[in-house]
């Protein structure tokens, strides 16, 4: 899957185990994304992200909104 630069985001969470949640989460969603590190300009917190394009930020929000976990979006 290839991305635009102009159109990358990062999916972060607070802990190793949010982010597992949300990645099982997406992945039965059928969502589009990939794990990568964080980048360092980003968070220091849990280390892993789910890298999205612009167009799936509602769809994500909504699923991991709905299962209560903590996340934010950041370019």
């Amino acid at each position: 899957m290839t991305y635009s630069a102009d159109n990358i985001y990062y999916v972060l969470f607070p802990t190793t185990r949010s982010f597992i949640r949300a990645h099982h989460l997406v992945e039965e969603s059928g969502i589009k994304h990939r794990v990568v590190s964080v980048p360092d300009h980003l968070s220091s917190e849990c280390g892993m992200s789910l890298q999205i394009t612009g167009n799936q930020c509602d769809s994500i929000t909504n699923i991991l909104r709905e299962a209560q976990i903590n996340f934010e979006i950041q370019s």
